[in-house]
């Protein structure tokens, strides 16, 4: 009994570790590049009401060795429509947080009119994807252009992400009142270094 319990075990194992790897390697790869275009595919899925096929659309698909935060920007006529994401990753899969961070964008972005069908076509996507996460004492060296500020006093914190300000002064400025952070509350600072994906 013990030697056929035994077997089972090891034959168990050994299926697990076949349809693991089976799994990692059936799994097509993406360049990161392709970001956008699966946040667009997402955009008319949500807009045709084919929410349900958003999930298994892209359940072969992975991002390898690229990991960290995403956030989705969505801009009309150089103006910003939408912005949702996170400062960390939240499934272990970049694909899957795009899409998360996107629906976030169309339902739950509370800044701006909420999005209509009829302007989906003159949306442009930005893909950030926050590589790190550095606490820094003072916007002195802060390129705006190239790194996002993270600032936060207690409960309120807000993002600007790279390129949203011209400069480090104008980001601290734009951070704060976006948080709701007075002129002269003690504060902290983190610099976010970042990945940018467009269409």
């Amino acid at each position: 009994m013990n030697i056929l319990s035994n077997w089972l075990f090891r034959w168990i194992c050994l299926a697990f570790i076949f349809c693991s790897v089976s799994f990692v390697f059936s799994a097509e790869s993406l360049n990161p590049h392709k970001l956008p275009n699966i946040s667009r595919k997402v955009i008319n899925l949500y807009f045709d009401h084919q929410e349900n096929l958003i999930s298994t659309q892209f359940a072969n698909y992975r991002i390898n060795g690229l990991k960290g935060g995403v956030f989705v920007t969505l801009s009309k006529n150089g103006k910003t429509r939408a912005c949702w994401g996170f400062m960390h990753p939240q499934n272990n899969n970049l694909i899957q947080d795009t899409i998360q961070a996107t629906l976030g964008a169309l339902n739950k972005e509370y800044r701006y009119a909420p999005i209509k069908k009829s302007e989906i076509n003159d949306l442009k996507i930005q893909i950030t994807i926050i590589n790190s996460i550095q606490p820094i004492n003072t916007i002195k060296g802060q390129n705006a252009l190239k790194s996002g500020l993270f600032v936060r006093a207690g409960n309120k914190s807000a993002v600007i992400l790279p390129g949203e300000a011209l400069n480090a002064q104008y980001q601290l400025m734009l951070a704060k009142q976006k948080a709701g952070i007075a002129l002269h509350e003690k504060h902290q600072l983190y610099s976010l270094k970042a990945q940018i994906f467009k269409e």
